[in-house]
Order: structure tokens, then C-alpha cells, then sequence
């Protein structure tokens, strides 16, 4: 740990981190633990409770959200009033017809009202201040923070957002840009995701592997049950699980996938119930889904494209085997043996799955070595410590 912030309480010893992720506020409150969230929030998530948990540091979520309060001590939640969206005024003035330079005055009242409001954010912040951000933040938020001389993190979440997945006049990559532009520093999950950096914007990254709190497996009886966990997005291919479903009649499907693209959750649901085998469950509480990891025999990946799966991590903790239908997730499934990839074909992705309903012996042995791969690999406090050094490093240099 860095001994900057691991004694005295001094206000020159203080460090205060800032997270400005809307999606994963629900963790840290009573009422919200439903919310939508994926592997980039769970990160957070994770780095959040254990900043705050180290002497000399305080952790602010930042949310428009009102009401909303923190359950776990060293973390408080701030409210920030939304600003007007210039686009949305300004397209209802001109639907009225109303006069072009009516329209032109209030575009630029607008533009001002909301640089004052930025301006005034963050005008009370105190000490040594960084704002961690990941996936896509509200750029007027992290301006703000930057405006006022608190250093800027971004932690790339997957690597489509550095590998030129996306095409430059997508909106993904025009806020995924407008982010790496504002930030100080960008943190990636891996070398193959350093090097697309490099070679697209470059731009030096740091490389921290994503944290995990570890403890003994949960033990408990198997049934013979397939778990697929993701939020229901194109970029997840869910559809690819109920085909899986399809394929595999005499298994159980636990379908877990909050709705964030409502009609693709809607056409999953549809389809989900013409299959007996098949139970969606639109969302579930921290504090139970480890259940459905230690009870399945098998956990499942279909996504397009990911960084580093928090599934796999949570399969890993389970001692649950974790099969890919088309990514390796750097080499980890094949080259270290903790799971399988079935390159793309479906009928290897059923041949793979299948082999750990099938067999008690194949499912125990690879999801030993995947336990004891993981907590070697994923550890919340060497993730901490290393984004801590971080941090040290871009308040010196001022």
C-alpha cells in the first residue's frame, strides 16, 4: 500500500476519489441492488468499497439521482443537478417555429448557464482529488472535475472501445474519444488492449488486472444447469444462449439479464418462454447471485466482444467451469485450462457444455484449477495498491 494514505489523517494526507458511474449507485444502497449493472460497474464497485476502506482516503459517488444514501461506511453519495441538454431545448423551440434569433440567444443562454454550473461543481472540493471513470460517464461531470484541477482516470472496460471495433462516427466512440481526451491517465485490463491503445490513439496505457474479494467457495449441490449473467445488449448475443437452450432440452437455463435495451429484452422474453427449459430472471441482488454461480454446472459467454469478463471471475470464485462460444479472453480459456472456447461453432459450443453437465469429475477438476488461477490472478488489493501508486503518481506531477 502506499504509505501516503495508509496513516495520519491530516487534510495533506487526504485523498478524495470520485466515481460519476449512474449504473452502479444501486450497489451501495438498500433500495437500488437491482439496478442495471455489468462487469465495468461490478469493478468499480469493488475499487470503491476498498479505497474506502483505507485510512486517509474518502470515496464520493456522484449521482442526478436524489434521495439516495450509502450503506457502507467511508463512501458518501452527492447529488449533482442535471444540466439542460441544449439539443432537446433548442430542437422543441424550433419545432414551435419559434424566430431564429430567439432560438440562437437561447441556445447560447444555455451554453453559459451550463459552463457556470460546471464551473461551480466541484468549487467546494478539498485536499487531493481523482475521478476514476469507466464505460461511458457524463462528459459534462468529468470536464467539471478536470476544470478544477482533479486528475482524471479512465479504466478501459472492454476492447471494443480501444481496438477499432467501433466506426468513428458511432456514438459509442465519439463519448469513448471525448472521455480519453479529458482523462490524465487510462488504465487497460491487458496487453492486447495496451497495444490497440498505442496503435490507435497513441497514447501510453497502464496496465491493472481487474480485483476480486476472495474467500473459501461456496459449496453446496450441483444441478445440472447452464447460467448465462449479462446485461440483455446486442453486443452480449443472448439470443445465442436460448439457441444453446434449443440444442441442449434435458438442462435447466438460468437466463439472468437486467433490461437495459427493452426491446431486445422484450424479444428475449418472448422466445424464452417457448422453451420449458428456460427461466429469465430480469435482475438480481448482489447478496444472491453468488447462489446461482456455486449451484450451476456450467457458465456460459456469448458476447461479440468483452475486456475481461467479471462473469468469469465470479465463475472462477464458484469453482464453476466457464465456456465461451467465441472468445478466448486472451488465451486464458485455452492456454491456462480454467474453461473452454468454442471458436464460434455452435455445435462445439453444445459439444463443451455438455461435457460438464455430463460429468461431475470434469466439472470439479477444471473448476479447482480455475479457483486457484483466479485468486493468484484477481486480487482486489493488488488492484487497489496499484491504482493508488497511480494516483500518487499524477498528484506529484501536479
Amino acid at each position: 500500500m502506499n504509505e501516503k494514505y495508509s496513516k495520519g489523517s491530516s487534510q495533506e494526507r487526504i485523498l478524495t476519489v470520485y466515481f460519476a458511474l449512474e449504473r452502479f449507485i444501486g450497489l451501495f444502497c438498500e433500495s437500488g441492488t437491482k439496478w442495471n449493472y455489468g462487469g465495468a460497474e461490478m469493478q468499480m464497485y469493488y475499487l470503491a468499497r476498498s479505497f474506502a476502506a483505507l485510512p486517509g482516503v474518502q470515496v464520493v459517488l456522484l449521482t442526478s439521482k436524489p434521495d439516495l444514501t450509502s450503506i457502507y461506511p467511508g463512501i458518501s453519495i452527492r447529488q449533482i443537478k442535471k444540466y439542460p441538454r441544449t439539443g432537446n431545448i433548442i430542437g422543441r423551440l424550433r419545432q414551435k417555429h419559434v424566430p431564429g434569433p430567439i432560438v440562437w440567444l437561447a441556445e447560447k443562454y444555455i451554453e453559459r448557464s451550463n459552463m457556470r454550473r460546471r464551473h461551480n461543481l466541484f468549487e467546494e472540493h478539498t485536499g487531493r482529488s481523482v475521478m476514476l471513470i469507466s464505460s461511458f460517464e457524463r462528459t459534462d461531470v468529468v470536464r467539471a472535475a478536470s476544470l478544477h484541477g482533479i486528475k482524471v482516470v479512465y479504466r478501459v472496460s472492454g476492447d471494443s472501445l480501444v481496438d477499432g471495433t467501433y466506426a468513428p462516427e458511432v456514438i459509442t466512440r465519439i463519448r469513448t474519444d471525448q472521455l480519453f481526451d479529458l482523462s490524465d491517465a487510462v488504465v487497460v485490463q491487458s496487453e492486447y488492449q495496451q497495444r490497440a491503445f498505442q496503435e490507435n490513439y497513441n497514447r501510453d496505457a497502464t496496465i491493472i488486472a481487474s480485483g476480486f474479494s476472495w474467500s473459501d467457495p461456496l459449496q453446496g449441490p450441483r444441478k445440472k444447469q447452464v447460467l448465462w449473467v449479462g446485461r440483455c445488449v446486442a453486443i452480449k448475443r443472448p439470443w445465442l444462449l436460448l439457441a444453446l437452450a434449443h440444442r441442449l432440452p434435458q438442462a435447466d437455463f438460468a437466463f439472468i439479464a437486467p433490461p437495459p435495451d427493452d426491446e431486445l429484452f422484450l424479444e428475449m422474453e418472448r422466445e424464452a418462454c417457448k422453451l420449458d427449459n428456460v427461466t429469465l430472471i430480469p435482475g438480481v441482488a448482489r447478496s444472491e447471485i453468488t447462489r446461482y454461480y456455486a449451484e450451476s454446472a456450467v457458465v456460459v459467454n456469448t458476447s461479440f466482444s468483452e475486456g475481461m469478463p467479471n462473469t468469469l471471475i465470479e465463475a472462477c470464485a464458484a469453482e464453476t467451469p466457464y465456456v465461451s462460444y467465441s472468445l478466448d479472453i486472451g488465451g486464458l480459456l485455452g492456454e491456462e485450462g480454467i474453461g473452454d472456447c468454442a471458436q464460434g461453432d455452435m455445435e462445439r459450443f453444445v459439444e463443451l457444455v455438455d461435457q460438464y453437465l455430463d460429468s461431475d469429475e470434469r466439472r470439479a477438476e477444471v473448476g479447482k484449477k480455475a479457483y486457484e488461477y483466479a485468486r493468484r490472478t484477481w486480487n482486489i488489493q493488488t488492484a487497489t495498491d496499484s491504482y493508488i501508486e497511480l494516483f500518487s503518481e499524477l498528484l506529484r506531477a501536479g
